[in-house]
């Protein structure tokens, strides 16, 4: 009998071990990470000037060896917007770079992230041609309620045969002051285009 557990008690072992060998293949082929050449982490918060709104996230750079000037910029970012903040959080772009995707959670005090999260372009002379607002109000008088949320963002070169730019850039602010300033926390944050 006492062979009989110790028998049993080992072919279970081995059946754990050789099932747990078997998980760490992927059946699907998918790679984690796959053609990211680069990534920085950035926290921007409004907590010097009294409010509780901050961003924080991870900048991705994803090039395939087979076609580096075909860049493409993944930002996974989550927010919170202070209830007394009326400008929230804006994260800019240069001239280089077009949008193609945004994707992002609201607050549950609002039905529609179209209601939360704005979308702006300026001239071509501007500096940060791209810009895309989180909890900004949509009168100067109003507050958007504050809450937080999720965004992804994707980006891709504008003129892919143009020189590679050494980096890439984005301007992220948060944070209200007063009536009239916006985003008074500011960083640019910037991630080398190359490993």
């Amino acid at each position: 009998m006492k062979k009989t557990i110790i028998l049993l008690a080992c072919v279970l072992i081995g059946v754990t071990f050789s099932s747990c060998a078997d998980q760490t293949k992927d059946p699907a082929g998918v790679l984690v990470n796959s053609n990211v050449i680069n990534q920085q982490n950035f926290t921007v918060a409004a907590d010097e000037i009294g409010l509780e709104t901050e961003t924080q996230g991870t900048i991705f750079v994803i090039s395939d060896e087979n076609a580096p000037q075909e860049i493409k910029i993944v930002i996974i970012a989550n927010f919170l917007v202070d209830e007394n903040d009326w400008a929230g959080v804006a994260y800019g772009f240069p001239q280089a770079w077009t949008l193609t995707r945004v994707l992002s959670t609201c607050p549950d005090n609002l039905q529609n992230p179209e209601d939360y999260t704005t979308i702006w372009q300026t001239g071509s002379d501007k500096e940060w041609h791209i810009s895309i607002d989180v909890g900004h109000s949509k009168f100067d008088s109003d507050l958007s309620g504050g809450g937080e949320g999720n965004l992804l963002i994707e980006l891709i070169l504008e003129n892919p045969d143009a020189t590679l730019p050494d980096s890439f850039d984005v301007l992220i602010g948060t944070g209200s002051k007063g009536d009239h300033v916006a985003h008074p926390a500011k960083k640019i944050i910037s991630v080398p285009l190359t490993r």
